[in-house]
């Protein structure tokens, strides 16, 4: 298997169709967030400044009034005094609700990645490099109007920061607040441990001692479980910490969130092609008889034309027999990826039907293998219910919060004796391996789930009672109980 097998198989899952479409734009996006993460840095596509303006401003500006923009005229517009709105819904970075171009280039210069300017739709908005909106403003038609002194101050921005602000039509999916959280996490605490000296010094959790004794830290490029890797002053990693962004708790008196706020815990499909031998041969065995289990009972819930039994896979797409709904998105299922599992002899295939939906709580309370699962989801693919094991893929903490988390030096008896990592009073931490998996437990929704829902462009292959089965149309996801929705019938 070359580089780019094993790269499109670790990250074929981000991708709708499993593969990055050149002739999608946020597929592209996507595409160039993974290799520049991994370190490879590409551009796959260009902005000319001109194309830029075209892109923010409605079709019906003219172009000699883009081009006038683009060489520098102001339209007698004193550009200094244009503000931007924040915008008001959702997340916003900044903490204002409007912003003057010196504003704005005080926090283009707080990173060191570009700002993104997206251009989809009729809004315009200037985000962070993580994709967070700072502001925004939309399409200008005529050469008057708040739009076009907008348009005309952002254009004096591109031209002063060339480098430092990136056109696109929208922001890759998976950016946002926890990435910048991460990336914040890893400055503050790279501050601290060199106001330190980088010298060894204690790593408390919550005001507790870990016995760990940690000097840098590192964020952790690409999908797996770690986000941020803690080293001693030899540069051995001995801490790693998995971060979910969001509200764990209300704020008032320990509340729980209604809302789960992310959607899933981990790949089941890498956890389901691994390979276990020796003494976790036991759990792959568990593992298929619960995946198959599963995927029999939603087979078992769904209309019986979508099954079919024993078919030539080649001839299957030309069926007269196919549902009319299935026909309508005919294209857009993984046919390559149903040739290459039956390897050319006649197997089942389930289309899972569209607006469907079914889950599983496989957690048994004192069901040691059910545990190892749950482990894996929320740890990482090599928790095997032994502590002392961490590592990038089976981190010491998942660490969640919707803020700035407190970091700061641990102080003992008026001596700096290390440093204290805890969640604000909304944040949350569950420490490998105490897992919320009792239904009396008050942190009960962020139990691991098996969840099955209509995604058309993903498969999943599998043998059930020595039969090859795929599901063509489904997509199966390990979630937080509480992210799903309370409708959604378990089989």
């Amino acid at each position: 298997m070359d580089v780019l097998d094993l790269f499109f198989k670790k990250y074929s899952y981000k991708f709708p169709k499993g593969y990055p479409n050149m002739n999608n734009e946020n597929d592209r996006i996507l595409l160039e967030s993974l290799l520049n993460e991994l370190g490879v840095k590409v551009k796959l596509f260009e902005e000319t400044s001109f194309g830029t303006l075209k892109n923010l401003a409605n079709s019906s500006l003219s172009d000699d009034t883009l081009k006038k923009i683009q060489s520098g005229e102001t339209f007698n517009i004193d550009v200094e005094k244009v503000t931007f709105s924040s915008g008001g819904k959702g997340k916003t970075y900044g903490g204002k609700d409007r912003y003057t171009l010196s504003d704005l280039r005080n926090i283009i210069n707080e990173f060191e990645e570009p700002v993104i300017l997206t251009y989809a739709g009729t809004i315009n908005k200037l985000r962070t490099p993580f994709g967070i909106r700072i502001c925004q403003f939309g399409k200008s038609s005529s050469e008057k109007g708040a739009d076009f002194q907008k348009l005309v101050a952002i254009n004096k921005l591109l031209s002063e920061f060339p480098n430092k602000i990136k056109p696109t039509e929208r922001t890759a999916a998976g950016l946002g607040y926890e990435k910048m959280q991460v990336d914040n996490l890893n400055k503050n605490l790279q501050s601290i441990t060199k106001q330190l000296g980088n010298n060894d010094v204690k790593l408390f959790i919550e005001g507790k001692d870990t016995g760990i004794k940690i000097a840098s830290s590192e964020k952790v490029a690409g999908s797996g479980k770690a986000d941020l890797v803690l080293k001693n002053s030899s540069g051995k990693e001995v801490f790693w910490i998995s971060y979910k962004e969001g509200k764990y708790y209300t704020g008032e008196e320990k509340e729980l969130s209604k809302d789960v706020p992310f959607q899933q815990y981990g790949s089941l499909v890498t956890m389901y092609s691994k390979s276990y031998d020796k003494e976790m041969k036991e759990f792959g065995t568990y593992l298929e008889k619960e995946i198959t289990d599963f995927l029999d009972a939603t087979e078992a819930n769904i209309d019986s034309k979508y099954i079919f039994n024993d078919v030539d896979v080649k001839t299957l797409k030309d069926s007269p027999n196919l549902p009319e709904d299935v026909k309508g998105y005919l294209t857009s299922l993984p046919w390559k990826n149903l040739e290459k599992f039956s390897e050319g002899k006649k197997i089942n295939v389930i289309f899972f039907p569209p607006a469907t939906f079914f889950k599983r709580n496989f957690i048994k309370t004192g069901d040691k293998q059910a545990e190892i699962l749950a482990g894996k989801s929320v740890w990482g693919l090599d928790y095997d219910g032994k502590p002392e094991n961490f590592g990038r893929e089976n981190c010491n903490i998942l660490l969640q919060n919707d803020g700035l988390l407190n970091i700061e030096p641990h102080i003992t008896e008026g001596i700096i004796d290390g440093i204290n990592i805890s969640p604000t009073e909304t944040g949350h931490i569950l420490y490998n391996p105490e897992l919320p998996i009792k239904p009396d437990n008050p942190d009960f929704a962020y139990t691991p789930s098996l969840y099955i829902r209509h995604t058309k462009e993903l498969s999943f292959g599998y043998t059930s009672k020595e039969k090859k089965k795929m599901i063509m149309g489904g997509r199966i996801l390990i979630m937080p109980l509480g992210k799903i929705p309370s409708n959604v019938p378990s089989v």
